[in-house]
């Protein structure tokens, strides 16, 4: 076929069809270039959330295991029989406070880890990615 014998209106339909072809198909490049990007977004931000609610589990875990409870015990006696210095604690009543104490942070930090962790893993849940990565201790 002899391209002079074409009807410039068929080589316009034909120019214009291509035209959008061309650009449906830069349209859902695009889109699937956008939505990429969001996802992977998406799950830096999922990322970096968990990674610093974990830390700060951690941190908490850090502080209460190296509390001295015996000397904050003792500290908090030592003020109290300050301001009333009638009282008077023996040996036995130090050792049961100190057990009290520990028993007492021992309830606090459970409450505060366990909280923190269904924090993380409600956020973890979130994202599908997450929810065979994180693995967390039930505290129920």
């Amino acid at each position: 076929m002899n391209n002079a014998n074409l009807d410039p209106t068929v080589i316009a339909a034909i120019v214009g069809a291509i035209g959008i072809l061309i650009g449906a198909l830069l349209s859902v490049g695009a889109k699937a270039i956008g939505g990429f990007i969001r996802r992977r977004a998406s799950r830096k931000r999922i990322r970096r959330r968990v990674l610093f609610d974990l830390l700060e589990i951690w941190h908490r875990v850090r502080v209460v295991a190296g509390l001295d409870t015996e000397r904050l015990t003792e500290r908090y006696l030592a003020r109290v029989q300050k301001e009333y210095p009638n009282l008077a604690f023996g040996d036995a009543e130090k050792i049961q406070m100190v057990a009290l104490m520990n028993e007492l942070l021992a309830s606090v930090f459970k409450d505060l880890v366990a909280n923190d962790a269904r924090r993380v893993k409600d956020i973890s849940v979130q994202s599908k990615h997450y929810r065979r990565s994180i693995r967390l201790p039930r505290f129920d």
